[in-house]
């Protein structure tokens, strides 16, 4: 079960995920049992038909031995009286009653399985309701996937927002090589010692760009953030294929990824970053972003 909330430990911002409940749950479906009226009337339906069938066949084999129950007919003869000729009941005179016989049965004979081969309904409505139910599952499973997603984002982007690495983020854009090189996570080694002072002369003299370019750092990072984090409306567009390839890619480059995000949050707080840092955080977003135009992923 998600937490109620998260909290930042350095800050006063709270946000509380969308909880599952969000997700609406699907009705179970009915029993499908027919009501009392229908399984009176096709009752009724039957007995019509089985008395109208045995009717039909018992005056075909009584007209043979019994005279009057036959059909007689004019025989006409050029020239000749209109003889009458009687015979017992033929196919042909059984077709009034066989026919409505076979219309009252219909909808039973349409559920028949011909030679276990195939079937002219049953069968076809029990594919279509495994169909259904199949959807409404994988619906479900969607929504609540999205919705752990746009937990576990809301966690990262509280539980992330102080930079406390300075002098690594100046490393993003060479990771992002090496890692799609080797198409694993980067495995540079990490030095923070002796790394002096961030803030030197040099440094000073470059802040005056360090303005537009976490302006430009914020926008990239919102593509990146969108793309390898669909949102639940996008979801729903993208194939098995797309969600394979975003889940490889954010394997592949999670150190850099987690980096940037680090800079980034610590930027949108206020909190200073040393020019390099914020270079090479920028440089490696536009790799990132890069490396997902050639993957064909589109910003959502």
């Amino acid at each position: 079960m998600a937490p109620e909330s998260t909290k930042v430990e350095h800050g006063e911002q709270e946000v509380k995920p969308p909880p599952d409940s969000n997700v609406e749950e699907k009705e179970a479906p009915a029993s499908g049992a027919p009501s009392r009226a229908t399984v009176i009337f096709r009752y009724f339906r039957w007995t019509l038909a089985v008395v109208l069938a045995t009717g039909s066949v018992a005056l075909v084999v009584a007209s043979y031995w019994y005279a009057p129950l036959r059909i007689c007919r004019d025989v006409t003869v050029v020239g000749l009286p209109k003889p009458v000729s009687c015979s017992p009941w033929a196919l042909a005179d059984l077709l009034p009653l066989l026919i409505p016989s076979v219309l009252l049965l219909f909808p039973e004979l349409g559920e028949l399985t011909i030679m276990n081969v195939f079937s002219l309904k049953r069968k076809t409505e029990v594919q279509q309701k495994e169909i259904d139910a199949t959807k409404t599952r994988q619906i479900d499973l969607e929504l609540r996937f999205a919705n752990q997603v746009a937990t576990l984002t809301a966690a990262q982007n509280l539980t992330q927002n102080f930079y406390n690495t300075p002098g690594d983020a100046k490393k993003v854009a060479e990771e992002v090589d090496q890692e799609e090189a080797a198409g694993r996570r980067g495995s540079a080694a990490e030095d923070y010692a002796n790394r002096g002072d961030p803030y030197d002369a040099e440094e000073q003299e470059m802040l005056r760009e360090m303005d537009s370019m976490i302006v430009e750092l914020l926008r990239e990072w919102d593509t990146i953030d969108v793309r390898v984090n669909p949102r639940r409306g996008v979801l729903g567009q993208l194939t098995s294929r797309d969600r394979e390839s975003i889940a490889g890619f954010s394997r592949r480059h999670s150190r850099s990824i987690n980096t940037i995000r680090a800079v980034r949050n610590s930027v949108a707080h206020g909190q200073g970053v040393p020019y390099a840092d914020l270079a090479g955080a920028l440089d490696g977003a536009k790799k990132l972003n890069s490396l997902l135009n050639s993957m064909g992923i589109p910003p959502f």
